[in-house]
């Protein structure tokens, strides 16, 4: 299947603690945002739906599946002009169980440290402070740890 280009998903992902999955990304040419700490995502794949597409997104970024995500909204694609689906959910794993598939790193932030990050994709830190306060970041903390 090929990618539709304009499309995409973000994740973010909630541990017990609170903290919020972050995904350092490649800095190589071709990418959006190369060399910057994000929220997993990717395009989603032609004729595939969005849920699916971010299910698929956390197993090839960090390798682990999450069994459970909520949608949260849309915002604009700021590199196509399209839509970027955003989901959450909780993670019922830590630092050490990630196997980095996608992008240099992946490690869990409190999402004050997140403010605190240089280079970050434009949209991670406006999307983390409205998503902290939404009733969906407890239930993702609520899903991480009873998942455990």
């Amino acid at each position: 299947m090929g990618a539709d280009t304009e499309n995409g998903v973000g994740i973010i992902l909630v541990d017990p603690r609170g903290r919020i999955l972050c995904q350092l990304r490649d800095n190589i040419a071709g990418i959006a945002w190369p060399g910057v700490w994000a929220m997993l995502g990717g395009a989603i794949e032609m004729g595939e739906q969005a849920y699916a597409a971010a299910v698929r997104e956390v197993e090839e970024e960090v390798g682990l599946r999450i069994e459970r995500l909520h949608f949260i909204g849309t915002i604009p694609a700021l590199w196509s002009g399209g839509t970027l689906h955003l989901f959450c959910g909780g993670a019922p794993f830590s630092d050490e169980d990630i196997v980095v598939g996608e992008g240099q790193d992946a490690r869990f932030f409190a999402p004050s440290d997140i403010d605190l990050l240089e280079r970050t994709a434009p949209f991670l830190k406006p999307v983390v402070r409205g998503f902290v306060s939404d009733p969906r970041y407890k239930l993702c903390i609520q899903d991480a740890d009873s998942s455990r």
